[in-house]
């Protein structure tokens, strides 16, 4: 349905009607800018499912901030992509097109200017109804995950009462809004994440326990050059192609890992292995969902069931398991 963001037909109307997906106020943040073009296309695509989304963002890349949070302060050097003066004032918006809010300051701060702020101007003074994150350029796996920026914005909004998902996703690099065409990679990102969006809030309340937020990881996809050690996967360029597992993450940080029984097995399978060495065999595309608690350590089994039960009708197992999901 990305026909929406040039107007609303008679198609756009019929698919609308057709959605199952409930409607959300969604507050849409990153780490890698307000003016980089993976937000962008995500709020498009959001938009498409008549969602009602707002953009609160850094002002510049802030990758690897972690959960730090400061007041935000006059910029002292042009926007991101000559997107702002210098001088600007430390929060703003695109005059055209105000639900696109800058945040000179930390992903996090971000994030809570957005629910704070900008929120309650779009959604008749009332918090979002979720919280996303992303989609990341590069993936958040292993050590990433303990200073992800991209984290730290879903962390904010879960400390603020609001359910949070973050995106990550390993191909590309940070590119401008403005870049046409658009590639391939960034509208399939964004079409993955709104089917597990959708998926997750076509349930009732709670789609996941507070004190949690759901990280999300894409792979490489399509011939672009291998990023963070993963290999490219020609194979996976459309969102039929892709199965979503759900993983665990930091399995060291726990001497007694437990998790949610899944797929015949009491422990889930890790994030890094399936992207990292299953995907090195180019056996399948998976896209790995993984319930992580304030910590950034795997949450608890009766979490992860939470989500794993919002999630079940998109949900696999791996072609080596030993029972049903």
């Amino acid at each position: 349905m990305r026909f929406l963001r040039f107007g609303t037909t008679l198609l756009s109307v019929a698919a609308l009607l057709s959605s199952t997906a409930q409607a959300l106020d969604i507050v849409l943040s990153n780490d890698d800018g307000w003016a980089e073009l993976n937000i962008r296309e995500l709020y498009n695509a959001l938009t498409a499912e008549n969602h009602s989304v707002v953009i609160s963002a850094p002002a510049y890349d802030n990758s690897g901030k972690g959960s730090k949070d400061k007041p935000p302060t006059y910029l002292r050097a042009p926007g991101e992509f000559n997107s702002l003066p210098f001088g600007a004032p430390p929060t703003g918006f695109n005059q055209s097109q105000p639900r696109f809010n800058y945040v000179n300051s930390y992903p996090a701060t971000s994030m809570k200017h957005g629910i704070d702020v900008v929120a309650p101007k779009f959604f008749d003074g009332n918090k979002p109804d979720l919280a996303v994150a992303g989609v990341n350029v590069g993936r958040n796996m292993g050590i990433g995950d303990t200073f992800s920026g991209t984290y730290g914005c879903a962390l904010m909004a879960d400390s603020m009462g609001v359910p949070a998902i973050a995106f990550s996703a390993g191909t590309g690099d940070q590119i401008s809004w403005e870049t046409t065409p658009v590639p391939m990679y960034v509208q399939l990102y964004s079409d993955l994440a709104v089917k597990i969006i959708d998926t997750l809030v076509a349930n009732e309340q709670p789609w996941m326990n507070p004190g949690t937020f759901i990280a999300v990881n894409f792979p490489r996809v399509g011939s672009e050059c291998p990023h963070w050690g993963a290999v490219e996967n020609p194979q996976c360029t459309k969102v039929e192609d892709f199965k979503f597992i759900l993983t665990s993450a930091n399995s060291w940080g726990r001497w007694f890992p437990k998790d949610v029984f899944t797929c015949g097995a009491k422990t889930l399978p890790n994030d890094v292995w399936i992207m990292d060495t299953l995907m090195r065999k180019e056996d399948g595309c998976y896209v790995t969902i993984t319930v992580m608690n304030r910590s950034r350590f795997n949450a608890d089994p009766p979490e992860q069931s939470t989500v794993k039960e919002n999630l079940r009708s998109i949900l696999s197992c791996l072609p080596d398991s030993k029972g049903p999901l």
